[in-house]
């Protein structure tokens, strides 16, 4: 596809950057990976509709192709936090253990949140965008029917 070129092209040439919202750029991890993955869903979905595919499709194959990254990266965590949450390492697990419970609790949360919540909120927004540019459109100049 088109935009999938336009995709590899910005990345060759942002040196494997990531914007920021001002414009800047910022190393892809300073910010930590959690606010990456969802900027990487957003940027998806945003190429994908500028070069023709339509809202749904363009979220979906956002979601779609973000998922891995963020699904590895909370595997990956809750699987370092799984020895504290079961109090297998030594050291005082009255608090590492609740820690790391809510830990992967939230990693869990923040997964399906991503991948299921942020996609229908955008879909809502848009709607609510088109609603309002259309209810605030000025009239067409036509005159008349004769």
């Amino acid at each position: 596809m088109q935009w999938q070129r336009a995709q590899a092209r910005r990345s060759a040439i942002d040196g494997g950057r990531r914007r920021d919202r001002d414009g800047g750029h910022r190393p892809a991890l300073a910010d930590g990976d959690r606010l990456e993955e969802l900027d990487l869903v957003g940027d998806y979905a945003r190429l994908a509709r500028k070069f023709g595919m339509n809202r749904f499709d363009a979220l979906v194959d956002a979601c779609h192709r973000c998922a891995r990254p963020i699904v590895m990266t909370t595997v990956a965590m809750s699987d370092g936090m799984l020895p504290a949450a079961f109090s297998l390492i030594e050291g005082d697990s009255s608090f590492r253990q609740p820690t790391a419970t809510v830990v992967i609790g939230g990693l869990m949360t923040a997964t399906l949140l991503r991948l299921l919540v942020i996609p229908v909120v955008c879909t809502l927004v848009d709607d609510f965008e088109r609603f309002v540019t259309g209810q605030f459109r000025a009239p067409s100049k036509q005159g008349p029917a004769e």
